[in-house]
């Protein structure tokens, strides 16, 4: 492909519910089902895109927080040099040029260059584009490595002297702590805007390629363009990156958008993840082979179980179906120790290695069983 100019930035037993849940950035549309895990719903998570095209109103995106705090608008002074925004390419053979194809956001993760983003902000791209913030300039960005599991990735750009995010803990997150989202919506044309809210909800589960993962949500405004960007805390800490946000679909199979809905991967999840693909590392993936949801207090109570994960589907061929687990069994214990959540077994899974042999306990037809099963790599299994 040639080289081109790099184009100008213009810029919730159990109810079911059908939302569709938007990647906030551009390219890929595809549909999976997801269980919501404190509310035992049962959503469909839909990335789709924010194409280039004329951007849409505003949508409640704010250049300033809602707060009207002074000390909020120092915090947000301090880390506006570490948000950066991203446009992808393709080269349009008709035309004879390069043409923006994508927008996303992203934060600047070392001094020396290295950028972090969604995967799918980056995913197929021709050519890459980091504006820094302050800097009209674009760099071209080389991929270091990607995660589509997590949907994270790692650029890498010719500039050093940066000012990296600071990370902070999303397991010390409470309901209602204030948080503060920056990024680049509708195509750039609104680049570094602020949009502030509240931690909404904690440990939301949702299915994302073939695996349940748990997301914060927060009301803070979120939009298409602000996938991969940073979610702060009121001290200034990244405790999570945007990644996707609410749709509601209706019986017509068209799609509205809800305002205040919106998730991000917490930061204890995305930061060992970033540190290794900062490494040009694979990220290796310990799972059981099994989709579920935890179970709420009614589930508890028909299945007579203090705690535990129901399995609503099982890789075929993979590790959970080889020691003899079917759909519809809960799991209440792992090595040993009980589960309540399906964020706990995720912590558990990643604190072993692929090839490790656990107990494991279920119960079936109001029986409890036993077994032992042998961890695999998750991202090989097999769900139909």
């Amino acid at each position: 492909m040639e080289q081109q100019n790099a184009p100008k930035r213009h810029n919730k037993i159990w109810m079911q519910v059908c939302i569709a849940v938007l990647c906030l950035a551009v390219g890929i549309s595809i549909g999976i089902l997801a269980f919501s895990g404190r509310s035992g719903q049962i959503s469909q998570v839909e990335p789709t895109a924010s194409p280039s095209a004329t951007a849409a109103p505003n949508n409640g995106q704010s250049t300033t927080p809602s707060t009207g705090s002074s000390n909020l608008a120092d915090v947000i002074d301090s880390v506006m040099p570490s948000v950066v925004s991203i446009t992808t390419t393709q080269y349009a053979q008709r035309a004879g040029t390069e043409v923006a194809s994508g927008y996303g956001s992203g934060f600047v993760y070392s001094a020396d260059g290295l950028i972090a983003t969604n995967n799918h902000v980056v995913e197929g791209a021709g050519r890459i584009y980091v504006t820094l913030n302050g800097d009209e300039q674009q760099y071209e960005a080389e991929v270091v490595a990607t995660d589509s599991y997590s949907d994270l990735a790692i650029l890498k750009i010719d500039k050093t002297g940066l000012t990296p995010v600071k990370f902070g803990s999303s397991s010390s997150l409470r309901l209602g702590d204030t948080v503060f989202v920056i990024g680049s919506p509708y195509n750039g044309l609104f680049a570094n805007s602020v949009s502030s809210g509240i931690v909404s909800g904690l440990n939301r589960e949702m299915v994302l390629n073939s695996a349940t993962q748990t997301f914060i949500q927060t009301d803070a405004a979120v939009n298409p363009g602000n996938s991969g960007g940073p979610m702060f805390n009121a001290n200034g800490e990244l405790v999570g990156i945007i990644t996707r946000k609410s749709m509601l679909s209706t019986v017509t199979g068209e799609t509205t958008s809800i305002e205040g809905i919106g998730f991000a991967i917490p930061s204890d999840v995305a930061s060992p993840v970033l540190e290794q693909l900062a490494q040009g590392q694979q990220v290796p993936r310990s799972g059981i082979g099994i989709m579920g949801s935890s179970l709420t207090e009614q589930g508890k109570q028909a299945y007579n179980v203090e705690n535990g994960i129901y399995v609503a589907s099982v890789s075929k061929g993979g590790p959970a179906e080889k020691a003899g687990l079917e759909v519809g069994d809960i799991i209440t214990k792992l090595d040993g120790q009980a589960i309540g959540s399906m964020d706990e077994m995720i912590q558990l899974m990643e604190s072993k290695n692929i090839g490790d042999s656990i107990p494991l306990t279920y119960v079936r037809n109001g029986q409890e069983n036993t077994a032992t099963v042998t961890i695999g790599d998750k991202t090989q299994m097999n769900f139909e």
